[in-house]
């Protein structure tokens, strides 16, 4: 080994790691912003460097799509780019839930009202309890969505499989 380089190191433990004297190491070019100023993960930085996807592509397990994704984990911004791509705005999930019906059981207002701005069924049911954006908006105590979609005309009569209407699924959550 040159005089000048010292050993590779483990990263952890700081043992010389066999078979790495010698390999020189490579320095990533300095970055460049892609936007003025962008959050490190924002959709502008993002998607100057995607190639077309398939924006409806779905996992194997739960048949998530990057937008039932995005909005159960309430990522407004990311929900709105996605939306203004084309995403299929009424993608069901394994359980049969709908992006609108994931927000609003997340309680994110901001994303609820991105999605009915876009148009989102309000009205759509999850396949097996027959529940509402409303009614599980109402289960969870989630206020401000409750807000907004009964502001929207959400149907406050609607009866799940279990006959509970989301003023009664609120009661019996103590909200």
């Amino acid at each position: 080994m040159p005089k000048n380089q010292r050993p590779k190191r483990h990263l952890y433990n700081n043992q010389t790691v066999p078979g790495m004297q010698g390999l020189e190491t490579i320095t990533p070019p300095p970055s460049t912003p892609l936007t003025p100023n962008p959050s490190p993960a924002s959709p502008q930085s993002i998607s100057p460097l995607c190639a077309p996807v398939d924006l409806d592509s779905q996992t194997e397990s739960n048949h998530d799509t990057a937008l039932t994704l995005a909005c159960h984990g309430g990522h407004a911004e990311l929900v709105s780019l996605l939306l203004s791509k084309g995403a299929d705005i009424e993608h069901r999930d394994k359980k049969g839930f709908t992006p609108l019906i994931l927000a609003a059981t997340a309680g994110h207002v901001d994303v609820v009202e991105i999605l009915l701005d876009h148009g989102a069924d309000m009205e759509a049911q999850s396949e097996r309890t027959k529940d509402t954006p409303l009614s599980l908006a109402c289960s969870g105590g989630r206020f401000e969505v409750v807000e907004l979609l009964l502001s929207r005309g959400a149907n406050k009569e609607h009866r799940n499989v279990s006959d509970y209407t989301p003023l009664s699924l609120a009661a019996s959550g103590g909200y």
